[in-house]
């Protein structure tokens, strides 16, 4: 009897400390989803304070971070292509990374270069001439001969172009894939659907967007008509998908924001389409004022009229793709390009910088040149590569 009662006492004591051992367990456990709770609670309290602190922060001046005078910004321009800064001129292109150096480079001949990217294609046009090159993130890419003069031109991230060419007061539209062989061809008639005045091909490569004007019954007229190059584009006449036409007014830029979405900048506003079988009209923005300029990035639509005082001579409206204003602010910075680049709106001139946030927030005003800006290009954590009369130099707001 004794040697079973120890037995039995033994074994309870086991059972006793397993019961302890898995209620302390679960304490433990309860502990850490506590601890990782609080500690996941921090990060994302830590992280929403660093954005906001990142939008109220203001910028009183700037810090040179690195200059090179002996780089050449009399013939060679500079320009973004995602993360990339592109180099490029009349006899040749150079992409670097984002701090400057140099991924790969190659040489052509062009009179009049201009450049279009989308993700990692990038497509250099001779303007009034008839070669494009075709280049991705590993150097040139293909090469094209248009039958005609290119008078614009939109690339799609596989490297298929789409270019407006003209000959003798007619045009042609051509798509092209990075070979150069074509891949639809056609020439509008003047009346009607009209004058091609820009195109802009989707990121997939799938819709092109055209506008044209044209003349009606003593009016001008433009369209803005949508071109499906997929599968269900096979069985339409012509690829032609939708189209809208207006009067009294011009669409002299059309952009493409992804590959259903499109925001087409007319002379009094802008309008937005959308769609995946047949593009309609979702959004329309009418002004009063006079535009001046306009922009389209990081789905933000910038424009910028004239003001109504010398004090202020400029008046910047910004919106979203769903139509909705969430900046109107009068501008006393005398500027000469806008831009939106790293999700920040640029205003530049000669010798100075103005930025503002998407939402309309000013960051920073003022002189960042000692000499002429040619160009100058947003490179994230208030960083900015200028192109200037005496070489390129990167600044930093502080």
């Amino acid at each position: 009897m004794d040697g079973k009662n120890r037995e039995e006492q033994e074994n309870g004591a086991k059972i006793r400390d397993l019961e302890e051992y898995k209620a302390e367990n679960r304490k433990r456990k309860r502990r850490r989803r506590i601890n990782v709770g609080i500690l996941a609670g921090a990060i994302l309290a830590a992280g929403i304070g660093t954005g906001v602190w990142i939008q109220l922060r203001t910028f009183q001046g700037y810090d040179t971070v690195q200059a090179t005078e002996t780089e050449d910004t009399d013939t060679y321009m500079f320009q973004k292509s995602g993360n990339k800064i592109v180099r490029y001129g009349i006899d040749g292109i150079e992409l670097r990374d984002r701090k400057n150096q140099t991924l790969w480079s190659d040489h052509y001949t062009m009179e009049n270069p201009q450049m279009i990217s989308c993700g990692d294609a990038i497509a250099i046009y001779d303007k009034n001439g008839t070669k494009i090159v075709v280049y991705d993130a590993d150097g040139k890419a293909g090469e094209i001969t248009a039958s005609y003069p290119i008078v614009k031109a939109s690339v799609a991230g596989q490297g298929v172009v789409a270019a407006i060419l003209e000959n003798n007061g007619e045009s042609w539209i051509k798509y092209y894939n990075t070979d150069g062989t074509e891949i639809a061809s056609s020439h509008p008639n003047m009346d009607s659907p009209g004058y091609p005045m820009d195109l802009s091909l989707s990121s997939d490569g799938l819709w092109m967007a055209v506008s044209y004007a044209y003349e009606d019954g003593g009016k001008m007229k433009s369209q803005v008509a949508f071109y499906n190059f997929g599968s269900r584009g096979e069985d339409l006449v012509d690829n032609l998908a939708s189209s809208s036409s207006y009067t009294d007014m011009l669409c002299p830029q059309i952009e493409t924001a992804g590959t259903s979405f499109w925001v087409a900048f007319f002379d009094n506003g802008f309008r937005i389409y959308e769609g995946t079988s047949k593009p309609k009209e979702t959004v329309s923005v009418s002004e009063d004022g006079e535009i001046l300029s306009c922009a389209y990035a990081d789905d933000r639509v910038v424009l910028v009229l004239r003001g109504e005082s010398d004090d202020h001579p400029y008046r910047m409206k910004i919106y979203n793709l769903k139509g909705k204003q969430l900046a109107d602010e009068n501008l006393d910075f005398y500027y000469q390009n806008l831009q939106i680049e790293e999700k920040q709106i640029l205003l530049t001139n000669r010798q100075e910088l103005c930025v503002y946030t998407l939402n309309g927030r000013k960051k920073y005003s003022g002189v960042v040149s000692e000499t002429q800006i040619h160009e100058i290009l947003g490179m994230g954590q208030n960083r900015y590569l200028l192109a200037e009369e005496d070489g390129v130099s990167m600044i930093r707001l502080k």
